[in-house]
């Protein structure tokens, strides 16, 4: 009778040998490159007067998980490579392989340890890291008050929200009132206000400004983040300048932004979830969202103005009201759009003659101030706002004859006075249903891109909506083309740290009779060139298109045969 062979135990105390000088050597090696890291990251915000010395060994705290994401891999290639070069330079591989533990058994732990390093950076970059990276940001941008004034007091302008601000000098008020985080009394203020394409669209300069910090949720808004501040600008006697527009102003204006914003620009900051949901509503994002608020802006205009020179043509008079509620009314025959200059321009009732204008000020014949004027034109305008989103008009009449009640004439009689221009803002006119095309939870972004297009099908171009819908439609396919490199490039990373533990172990093997430093050469140049792909790609695939994930997995794809053909070549002897 033939007796069975007896099953080969596996060898569990190797294991265990080789897995606890593994660990020791990626931990080791992994706490001095991430506190490394951290420090360098928090250079440059220290050095810019962000964040003081204490606040830099928080922000470097918090810096130490990012970094996790590039050093965990290098790290555990490196460890892997001097924990197996140390096991065959001493022959123990030769002597566990002439005991019959083949090369495969003695790599487990490598293979192991990779697959649980990878696995727990995926689930780092996916969930955990993108936190700590917006609790980075909010250190440097959240901070207001220290940003304002480190950066006043170094001659600096410093850019809060849409607004880009210096001033000559600063000075904190003492016990603000509620609501409020902070409160200073700026001398000598110089501020310009950018648009989305950081193009200026209003600048003005005063001689004193009285700024609040509000506290998170302080100011109710729809695009405001429960972690996000307002910052509220009071400016006196100030001159305000816009493109092809100078005005004084004597009394006090006051001016609102978003300083919480930063950190919700860039999908860097989503977990994974987010990132998916952020797919499907790219108008989460603040930079969509403001186009698209922009081109609703336009489509519900168009509508508006339609149903206006509809009414124009029928009546031969317009009436709308003004910031009062006051009666407006405008005589004319009808009215054409100036594409060029963006506004509504009113045509007379018979050739060569004027446009009339009658606002009712108050009751009786005396209360109504008449204007005539041969140029009156309409101006749109949106306001939007923490409490209100409403479609407005300013209306400007050129070389006008004004009589009547009016603060051109001063007086309640029949007198007239001739101004040079006039004008009235918000104007407004019955809305309707069309203010369901501003409502973003009645009008959602699908819906009103199917909108401008049926528009576009049916009353053919259209360039002032079409040329904002080309820009919509390309931003959002630039979003999700970045939403997808995100996604690769976490996944590549945790795949490249399985791949880098492996293939150190399998070369350190294959060169345990060459020195330390240079076999640990032979796996991190290749590892870095994986990193450099993998961010390459992803630069690619944001920039190009899908094809960039060719080059973002190539470099994973060529370091795992690089292992592979070290494995044959190993296995052979």
């Amino acid at each position: 009778m033939t007796a069975l062979p007896r099953r080969r135990r596996q060898p569990i105390r190797l294991w265990i040998h080789i897995t606890a000088e593994l660990w020791r050597l990626i931990l080791l090696t992994l706490g001095v490159l991430v506190s490394v890291l951290a420090f360098a990251v928090a250079i440059k915000p220290l050095a810019d007067g962000k964040i003081g010395p204490a606040e830099a060994l928080r922000f470097m705290g918090l810096a130490v998980v990012p970094m996790l994401q590039y050093a965990l891999p290098f790290a555990a290639g490196f460890g892997a490579t001097l924990a197996y070069h140390r096991f065959s330079a001493d022959n123990e591989v030769v002597a566990a392989h002439a005991s019959g533990v083949s090369h495969r058994s003695i790599l487990a732990p490598a293979l192991l340890s990779g697959i649980v390093l990878s696995l727990v950076l995926l689930a780092m970059s996916q969930q955990i890291i993108p936190a700590f990276l917006r609790s980075m940001e909010q250190m440097i941008t959240q901070d207001v008050a220290k940003m304002l004034v480190n950066s006043i007091q170094r001659g600096q302008s410093v850019t809060i929200g849409d607004m880009r601000v210096y001033a000559d000098g600063v000075a904190r008020v003492t016990n603000p009132g509620p609501g409020v985080a902070d409160e200073f009394i700026l001398s000598k203020v110089g501020v310009v206000r950018v648009d989305g394409k950081n193009q200026v669209k209003q600048d003005f300069t005063a001689v004193r400004a009285r700024v609040w910090v509000m506290l998170p949720g302080a100011v109710e808004s729809e695009t405001q983040d429960e972690s996000s501040s307002t910052v509220i600008f009071e400016v006196e006697d100030a001159v305000m300048s816009e493109p092809g527009r100078m005005m004084v102003w004597d009394e006090r204006r006051a001016f609102w932004t978003d300083a919480g914003r930063a950190f919700k620009d860039d999908p860097k900051f989503l977990t994974f979830s987010e990132l998916r949901r952020l797919g499907r509503e790219p108008d989460r994002m603040n930079w969509i969202d403001s186009l698209r608020s922009e081109l609703a802006t336009r489509l519900m205009t168009k509508a508006v103005t339609e149903r206006m020179q509809s009414d124009l043509i029928a009546n031969r008079r317009l009436e709308m009201s003004d910031a009062q509620r006051r009666p407006m009314v405008i005589h004319a025959s009808s009215m054409q759009w100036n594409a060029d200059r963006q506004r509504w321009e009113f045509i007379p009732r018979r050739e060569g003659g004027v446009i009339d204008v009658e606002i009712r000020r108050s009751e009786g014949p005396q209360g109504v101030t008449r204007i005539s004027a041969r140029e009156v034109e309409l101006y749109p305008a949106f306001r939007a706002g923490p409490a209100e989103q409403r479609l407005v008009f300013e209306l400007r009449a050129r070389q006008a004859v004004v009589r009547g009640l009016d603060a051109a004439t001063g007086s309640r009689d029949a007198a007239a006075a001739t101004v040079a221009e006039r004008a009235y803002t918000d104007l407004t006119y019955e809305a309707g249903q069309d203010e369901a095309i501003a409502d973003k939870s009645r009008t959602p972004l699908a819906a009103l891109l199917g909108m401008v297009d049926d528009r576009v099908a049916r009353g053919g171009p259209d360039p002032w909506l079409t040329g904002k819908r080309d820009e919509l439609v390309g931003k959002i396919g630039r979003l999700q083309r970045e939403i997808l490199s995100k996604q690769h490039e976490r996944f590549a990373m945790s795949i490249a740290c399985l791949v880098m533990v492996v293939t150190g172990a399998i070369t350190a093997v294959q060169l345990s009779q060459s020195l330390p430093l240079t076999v640990y050469l032979w796996s991190f140049f290749p590892a870095l060139i994986t990193v450099i792909t993998i961010s390459t790609g992803q630069q690619v695939t944001h920039d190009k298109g899908i094809l960039g994930l060719i080059i973002l997995w190539g470099g994973v794809g060529l370091l795992g045969v690089y292992g592979a053909l070290g494995y044959a070549r190993l296995a052979r002897h």
